[in-house]
């Protein structure tokens, strides 16, 4: 994700990370999952590994790292969709699904969990190779994304958040983000 170049300007600023293109087409940033097990729940979840960081070299030709200190990254407009299925749609079937609209990470705090799924129906126990051959009641397999904005609202659906009193320098400035899939029992 790149935000494009920033003001080096002491103001309050929310920079948008401009959607994807596909021809002449918008299309938002998002995670895909693919769930081929037969295990009923799972979660997705994100973390920012640290500050974002940069190295700055200054008009003696001294080089050092500096932080953008407090900035966030905010997340807006997500929605949680079924892209593609084979075998039974289970989501016809009453599955719990919970997931977040909007959400801003904190460096280097715990995951922030997204999406809780809960498919209902006879699956095999994690724990177990299925040696028996059992056959689940819900067979198949299905393609979830979760996404930041549409092609209406993908240009202001993801932004950095950098507050006035933060110190900015010429640079380039990253971070890690950590994507989490969990299944649970």
């Amino acid at each position: 994700m790149n935000f494009n170049p920033t003001s080096d300007t002491q103001a309050e600023r929310t920079y948008y990370l401009p959607g994807q293109r596909e021809g002449d087409k918008k299309v938002p940033y998002g995670v895909e999952v693919s769930d081929y097990w037969g295990i009923n729940d799972w979660q997705l979840g994100v973390s920012q590994t640290t500050q974002f960081t940069g190295q700055y070299t200054d008009q003696y030709q001294k080089t050092r790292d500096v932080q953008l200190d407090n900035a966030q990254l905010q997340f807006n407009n997500a929605n949680f969709k079924l892209v593609q299925t084979d075998g039974n749609n289970s989501q016809q079937n009453n599955d719990q699904i919970e997931s977040i609209a909007a959400f801003s990470l904190i460096p280097g705090d715990k995951p922030k969990t997204l999406v809780t799924y809960h498919k209902r129906g006879q699956y095999r126990h994690q724990q177990t190779d299925n040696k028996g051959n059992l056959t689940y009641d819900l067979p198949g397999y299905s393609i979830y994304q979760y996404r930041f904005g549409d092609p209406q609202t993908a240009d202001y659906s993801i932004g950095l958040h950098v507050p006035q009193t933060t110190k900015r320098y010429q640079t380039h400035y990253q971070t890690t983000l950590k994507w989490h899939l969990t299944v649970a029992p």
